[in-house]
């Protein structure tokens, strides 16, 4: 089900204020990009990744998880995007592949920039603290 572009501004906007993230995260050439100028407008911080950093953002966090470094408690949503997931070259990098994917990936692209925005330097992220 696709959602009306106010209705994903409206939420995103409700999001925001009530976890104060530091911002929200986008690929600018993704179906997402034409929602930045009204996320802009409604007071939230938008950050795009490059080529570049798209490319960097799913290498990472596919060795990640490969090496064991990344993993979640078990989703069915995220599960069927990794498992429909396909790769487009892009230079010597790769990028998930919205248009040939077997279906909707936009969940392990929301993670991958998620994850890329926690490992960058867009915000200093402090130390957890372990309570035993």
């Amino acid at each position: 089900m696709r959602l009306a572009p106010a209705r994903v501004v409206a939420r995103v906007v409700e999001l925001w204020e009530k976890w104060s993230p530091v911002a929200v995260v986008l690929d600018p050439a993704g179906p997402a990009g034409s929602l930045i100028p009204d996320l802009e407008q409604a007071g939230v911080t938008v950050v795009t990744v490059s080529v570049r950093e798209l490319g960097q953002a799913c290498g990472g966090l596919f060795d990640a998880v490969a090496e064991g470094r990344f993993r979640h408690l078990g989703d069915s949503v995220l599960d069927s995007a990794v498992a429909a997931a396909r790769r487009r070259q892009i230079g010597d990098l790769w990028a998930w592949d919205r248009k040939r994917s077997d279906a909707d990936i936009s969940p392990l692209v929301a993670v991958t920039l998620a994850r890329w925005a926690l490992v960058s330097t867009i915000a200093e992220v402090p130390k957890p603290v372990f309570a035993y």
